[in-house]
């Protein structure tokens, strides 16, 4: 029998589901929280990266 992978928000520890998004520049996948609403994409992730390292993030370089 297969296992099961639950994934585990950051913020709240409540269970994460995968799920699609959007917004006004078109869709995205990405997790989100059934508890406390957080969402998690490759770019929140790739910004949270940027702001920890102490880097300047650019809005004009922003995903369109």
């Amino acid at each position: 029998m297969g296992k099961l992978l639950f994934v585990k928000c950051h913020r709240c520890r409540g269970v994460m589901t995968y799920d699609t998004f959007y917004g006004f520049q078109g869709q995205f996948r990405g997790w989100k929280c059934v508890i406390c609403g957080e969402i998690v994409d490759p770019v929140i992730l790739e910004n949270r990266k940027l702001m920890s390292s102490g880097q300047v993030i650019d809005p004009r370089r922003a995903r369109r």
